[in-house]
C-alpha cells in the first residue's frame, strides 16, 4: 500500500478512504484524458442510447421494404450496390456486437462503482462475500442471502440498476429476429419483344369455321375451354370469391416467351368485359315466350349444335338476345365488322338463363328447391322457370344482364403465368375499343359457359353466390372465346415490348419487436441515471484506468484486499 491509501479493517466494518487523483505540483490532473469520471459515465450512456436509437431507426426505416438480391443473382450483373440477406444480417449483428461492448463497459463500471460504494460507505450488513458475488455474476449482492435483503433505499436502487443492466445481455435476438423475408421481384433491364399473334393462326380457316356448319366449330370450342382453364385454373391468382387477385380480371392467353411471372407487357391489346348489372325475373309475366322457348330448346343457341342444358348440370348458363342470333355462315372471306358490345346500344340488354337444379316433378313447377349448390334459393323471391309437368323438371333462373365487352389497349399488363397476362388498369377506367371478334365471342357464350361449368377447372364458388357466379362465368367464357378467335384467325399484329423481372427477397420488419428492443435497451441509461443521481458519487466512478500506475496498483490491492478480508472472516 502507498502512503496515500489508508485501509483499516475493524470488526464488522471496513473503512476505505476515497481514492484521489494524482496531482502535479501545478494542480493539474495526470492521466491520458482530461474528462472526469462522471463525464465519461454520462458519455458512455449517451453513446449507447444513440447507437440503439440509430440502429432501431435503421431497421425500421431502411431495412423494412428493402429488396435484397436473391442468391441466384450474381452481384456483377448490377451496376449499383445491392445487398444480400446475409449482408444485412451481418450488419445488424455487427451493430448488436457494438451495443454489447457498451453494455459490457457500463456493467463493469457500474459493478466496480457499486462495490466501492458498498465497501466504503454502504451498510455494514453487506459482506465482502456478497460484494464478491456481485462482481463475479453482476447480480444484486443480496441474492446470495435472499432472506437478508437490506431494506435501505440505496440498496434497492443498486439492485434495480443491476437487474436493468442484466437484461441487456438477452436482447439481441429480439432485434435480429424482427426482420422477415418474403419472395419478391423487381423489373430488370432485360427487354423481350413479344409477337401479338399466334404463329399458327391462319385466316383462311375462317371460311371453314363458317361454311362447314356446327361440326367444324367443336374443336375451336374445346380450344376456347382450354384457354379458360389456362387463364383461371390457378387458385393462387384468384381470391376466395373467384375474382382476380392480380389485376382487373381482363386476362389474355398469349404466346409463351418463357418470361417469368410478374414480368410486364406494354401496349398489349387484351379482351375485356365489364358486367354492370344482373337482374332476375320475379314472376312468370316477366319471361317472354321467345326467351322461354330458347331456354327449353337451347340447341338453337348453340353454334356447335349441342344443347347447353342437355347436360342437366346445375350452374350451366346461357347468354343470348332472342332478336340477334347467329344465322348461317355470313361472309366467309372477310373478318366480321369491328364492334364494342354495350347494353346501352341498339340491341339493349341480353337475356341470361341459369340452371339451378334438376328435380322430380312438383306442382307448382320448381318449388321447394332446397338444397341446391347455390344454397337456399327459395328465400330470394326469384321466379323459377320449370320444364314440362311430366318427368323430371329443369329449373331455371331467367333475367337480364347488362355488360360492356370489347378490347382495350393496356398500358401495362402483368404476366400471371408464362402464357397469361392481365390488365392492371382499374376496371372503371378501362377504355373499350372495337374488335371484329367481339360479337362472335358473345355468340359462343352459351356453349362455352356450359362447358366451363361442366369442366369446373376454375372451381367457381356457387354457395350463396348466384350473381357472383354468373359474372365470373360470363367473364371467363367471353375472354376465352375472344382469345380463341384471335389466336386462330389473326395473322398480323404489332410486336409488344415485355420487361422481365428478377427475383428478390423483400424485408418485412416487425415494428413491435423493434420498439420492444429499443425500449428495453433504454433501460440501461435509466439504470445509470438512478445510480448516479441517488447512490453513486464521483469517487465511486473512478476505476483503475483513471489512476496513475502507482494508484492503479493501490486501488486494485485495496478493493481485492477488502473483499478477501471479508471473505475469510
Amino acid at each position: 500500500m502507498t502512503e496515500k491509501q489508508d485501509i483499516s479493517v475493524e470488526t464488522g466494518t471496513i473503512e476505505a478512504s476515497p481514492l484521489k487523483d494524482e496531482q502535479q505540483p501545478n494542480g493539474k490532473t495526470t492521466g491520458p484524458s482530461t474528462l472526469t469520471p462522471t463525464v465519461k459515465a454520462w458519455l458512455l450512456l449517451f453513446v449507447h442510447g444513440s447507437i440503439c436509437l440509430s440502429l432501431a431507426l435503421s431497421v425500421a426505416l431502411a431495412v423494412n421494404g428493402y429488396e435484397a438480391l436473391d442468391p441466384s443473382i450474381p452481384r456483377r450483373t448490377h451496376k449499383k450496390l445491392i445487398l444480400r440477406v446475409s449482408d444485412i444480417t451481418t450488419l445488424i449483428s455487427a451493430a448488436l456486437v457494438i451495443v454489447k461492448l457498451f453494455v459490457s463497459s457500463w456493467s463493469t463500471l457500474m459493478v466496480w462503482a457499486c462495490g466501492h460504494y458498498l465497501l466504503s460507505r454502504g451498510s455494514s450488513s453487506t459482506s465482502s462475500t456478497q460484494v464478491s458475488f456481485m462482481m463475479r455474476w453482476k447480480l444484486p449482492p443480496w441474492l446470495l442471502q435472499p432472506l437478508k435483503i437490506s431494506a435501505t433505499s440505496h440498496n434497492w436502487v443498486i439492485s434495480l440498476g443491476l437487474l436493468l443492466v442484466l437484461c441487456q445481455a438477452f436482447l439481441a435476438p429480439i432485434l435480429s429476429g424482427s426482420v422477415n423475408w418474403k419472395t419478391s421481384v423487381v423489373s430488370s433491364d432485360k427487354v423481350t419483344m413479344v409477337n401479338s399473334t399466334d404463329p399458327n393462326a391462319a385466316f383462311s380457316i375462317w371460311y371453314w369455321y363458317n361454311a362447314q356448319g356446327s361440326f367444324d366449330k367443336r374443336a375451336y370450342l374445346r380450344q376456347a375451354a382450354g384457354y379458360a382453364s389456362i387463364a383461371w385454373a390457378d387458385s393462387t391468382a384468384v381470391l376466395a370469391n373467384g375474382t382476380s387477385r392480380t389485376g382487373n380480371g381482363c386476362r389474355s392467353v398469349i404466346n409463351d416467351n418463357g418470361l417469368p411471372v410478374n414480368s410486364t407487357l406494354a401496349g398489349a391489346v387484351v379482351p375485356c368485359i365489364d358486367i354492370h348489372s344482373i337482374n332476375w325475373y320475379k314472376s312468370a309475366s316477366d319471361v317472354s315466350k321467345a326467351e322461354s322457348d330458347l331456354i327449353y330448346k337451347s340447341d338453337d343457341l348453340s353454334v356447335v349444335g349441342d344443347s347447353p342444358f342437355s347436360y342437366y348440370r346445375p350452374g350451366a348458363g346461357v347468354v343470348f338476345d332472342p332478336r340477334f342470333l347467329r344465322k348461317g355462315p355470313g361472309d366467309t372471306k372477310v373478318k366480321p365488322p369491328s364492334a364494342v358490345w354495350t347494353g346501352n346500344g341498339p340491341n339493349g340488354v341480353k337475356t341470361i338463363g341459369l340452371m339451378i337444379k334438376r328435380q322430380d316433378t312438383t306442382k307448382p313447377a320448381c318449388t321447394n328447391l332446397n338444397p341446391t349448390s347455390f344454397g337456399d334459393v327459395d328465400t330470394h323471391g326469384y321466379y323459377f322457370l320449370g320444364g314440362p309437368d311430366t318427368g323430371d323438371q329443369n329449373c331455371f333462373l331467367v333475367g337480364t344482364i347488362n355488360f360492356t365487352a370489347g378490347v382495350t389497349t393496356s398500358k401495362e399488363s402483368k404476366y400471371i403465368s408464362h402464357r397469361v397476362v392481365e390488365d392492371q388498369t382499374p376496371l372503371k377506367d378501362v377504355v373499350f375499343q372495337p374488335s371484329p371478334w367481339v360479337q362472335e365471342a358473345i355468340w359462343l357464350l352459351p356453349d362455352l359457359m356450359t362447358m366451363i361449368s361442366v369442366m369446373n377447372s376454375s372451381q367457381l364458388p356457387t354457395y350463396n353466390n348466384i350473381n357472383g357466379y354468373v359474372e365470373l362465368l360470363v367473364r371467363q367464357a367471353y375472354l376465352a372465346a375472344f382469345d380463341m378467335l384471335h389466336n386462330s384467325f389473326d395473322m398480323k399484329g404489332p410486336m409488344y415490348q415485355a420487361t422481365s423481372v428478377e427475383p428478390r427477397l423483400k424485408a418485412e420488419v416487425s415494428f413491435v419487436r423493434v420498439y420492444v428492443w429499443l425500449g428495453l435497451c433504454l433501460l440501461m441509461p435509466v439504470s445509470g441515471i438512478l445510480l448516479m443521481m441517488f447512490v453513486l458519487r464521483r469517487e465511486d466512478l473512478i476505476t483503475s484506468e483513471d489512476l496513475g500506475r502507482e494508484n492503479k496498483e493501490a486501488a486494485n490491492a485495496e478493493l481485492l484486499g477488502l473483499a478477501f478480508s471479508r471473505a475469510i472472516q
